[in-house]
């Protein structure tokens, strides 16, 4: 039984608008990471996104168009569209093709052979030498068949290509070898490529018994299959049925499950995005991201900061909140007079190394001036009482600058123990 046209619209329809916006949506975060983009396992994939992204929305949505309508609209109904299309449409199946084909066979290398990859050389040889082929030789082959070999056919708005593909079909062993080498041939390869290397990671798992390799293994191992499985169910059978057409096989036989199953031929490329992007990093947290529209803040705590303070054999431990704020005033060498104000909790201790001159008084508030350079003269004033002079023989005077952070503000202390 053949689908209604009505419903092979919607084959094509249904899985296309998910499809570009998740082929956006991975894109997007490959391009954006560095990391990522210079990957060699993700250059394949970044191919495969922008050729199947070109496809869905120009030749998903016009070959949707013709089995909703049934013809070219009258706008596009001119011989150089009608070539552009046909070249469009057959060269970038076989481009995708090729693509996953050598994606499923890069993978054992990038696993098992890394060491092919060492040198600039060898990736100019093993990577991005096969990937211009992929690209190049579907490209130079139809432009060939299309528009160097003479062709007579008259154009056909109403049919797929033009009608342009019957110059291709016209010759026998032509036909044949663009059905086995192009369509037969890689969806056989993605197919064995990305099975073996399933069997092979989880070999190697239960031999060496390395389960951090597993992990980093696991992601491309199953990237490709399944992919792999849909090419096998729904791309082998049509193309198998197209090789024997090629090869004399009347097309009568079996024409309405050739239609029927010719109908799912686009829905490995429509997939695609979907078996691929799984591997994304932290994919269920850009999801999470792209869904709810939530961006992790970034929050700046204060950070406690304690000075201890030796004098003798004691530590002291300065609290945060008793510290006095203000501009800083300088760090003091040899020969700087400073004049510092110190609140009435700090207990100070200080030594000198001959003689010193102190006099001492006590207010509520302690104002200290303290002169620096041979001798050092400390003098406090104190209300009514009288004043004593008391001259310690002290050993030795140590320096501390302590570097306090409060309410965004550096303060700068000297403090004589």
């Amino acid at each position: 039984m053949t689908i209604p046209l009505y419903e092979n619209t919607w084959i094509i329809v249904g899985p296309l608008v998910p499809s570009v916006l998740v082929s956006i949506f991975h894109l997007y975060h490959l391009f954006s990471d560095r990391a990522l983009r210079q990957a060699l396992n993700n250059h394949v994939i970044i191919l495969l996104l922008c050729f199947g992204l070109v496809f869905e929305l120009t030749l998903g949505l016009l070959n949707a168009y013709l089995d909703q309508s049934g013809v070219v609209p009258l706008q596009l109904q001119t011989p150089a569209f009608c070539y552009i299309w046909a070249l469009l449409n057959s060269a970038m199946y076989i481009i995708i093709y090729l693509l996953m084909a050598w994606a499923a066979f890069e993978r054992h290398i990038l696993v098992f052979h890394t060491n092919w990859f060492a040198t600039k050389r060898k990736r100019l040889l093993f990577h991005y030498t096969p990937l211009s082929l992929c690209i190049i030789w579907p490209i130079a082959f139809y432009i060939t068949t299309l528009f160097i070999i003479p062709c007579s056919f008259p154009l056909n708005y109403k049919a797929n290509n033009c009608g342009l593909y019957s110059c291709l079909t016209r010759f026998a062993s032509l036909a044949l070898f663009d059905s086995i080498g192009h369509y037969m041939v890689p969806t056989f390869l993605i197919a064995a490529f990305s099975v073996a290397l399933f069997v092979r990671v989880l070999y190697k798992r239960y031999r060496v018994r390395r389960q951090i390799e597993w992990k980093n293994y696991k992601k491309m191992a199953l990237q490709l299959l399944p992919i792999s499985m849909l090419y096998i169910v729904l791309q082998f059978i049509w193309v198998l049925m197209y090789a024997f057409y090629s090869a004399g096989v009347p097309r009568s036989v079996g024409a309405s499950f050739y239609t029927d199953i010719r109908a799912f031929g686009t829905w490995p490329i429509l997939f695609t995005p979907f078996a691929t992007v799984i591997s994304l990093p932290e994919f269920g947290k850009k999801c999470q991201q792209l869904i709810f529209f939530w961006r992790p803040q970034r929050a700046v705590h204060p950070q406690p900061l304690t000075v201890n303070r030796q004098n003798g054999n004691q530590t002291v431990a300065i609290p945060l909140k008793k510290m006095a704020t203000k501009t800083p005033i300088a760090t003091k060498p040899a020969d700087i007079n400073q004049t510092t104000t110190q609140p009435t909790d700090i207990i100070q201790t200080t030594t000198e190394p001959a003689d010193v001159n102190q006099t001492t008084t006590e207010p509520t508030d302690i104002i200290q001036t303290t002169t620096e350079s041979t001798q050092i003269i400390q003098t406090t004033t104190q209300p009514a009482e009288a004043t004593t002079p008391v001259t310690k023989p002290l050993p030795t005077m140590i320096s501390v600058t302590t570097t306090l952070m409060s309410k965004a503000q550096i303060e700068m202390t000297p403090i004589d123990i």
